[in-house]
């Protein structure tokens, strides 16, 4: 079975972005940066939009429910066959747990975690 989910995690500006956007291209897997899907769902006019957006103006984070929606959403937009690197999520354990639940349901099964560290 081929590697089809790759979630990159590590403290900020220690370049998991960039190297998430390089090997999705590479790869050419969907490019997931939460913060980037979240700006595309406040744009969309829709009941979730309009709800994202005014939390997001308000400088307030999602609750986990509202953020599983948006998941929900977005994935099943994506075909099966295409890989997803995922930059920004998960963020708290629950979410690790709903997120990978939610890829299995989806027949997403093969997943890896790439950690990038930073030394001082």
């Amino acid at each position: 079975m081929e590697l089809n989910t790759i979630f990159f995690i590590g403290p900020q500006g220690s370049g998991k972005g960039t190297q998430a956007k390089l090997l999705s291209k590479r790869l050419g897997f969907f490019y997931w940066e939460m913060g980037g899907i979240l700006r595309e769902v406040a744009a969309s006019n829709t009941i979730l939009g309009d709800k994202v957006k005014q939390l997001i103006d308000s400088g307030v984070l999602l609750k986990d429910e509202d953020l599983y929606e948006v998941v929900k959403m977005r994935l099943k937009e994506l075909p099966i066959s295409q890989g997803v690197i995922f930059d920004g999520i998960p963020r708290r354990l629950g979410q690790a747990e709903f997120l990978l639940n939610f890829l299995k349901e989806q027949g997403r099964t093969n997943f890896t975690t790439l950690y990038v560290s930073l030394p001082k």
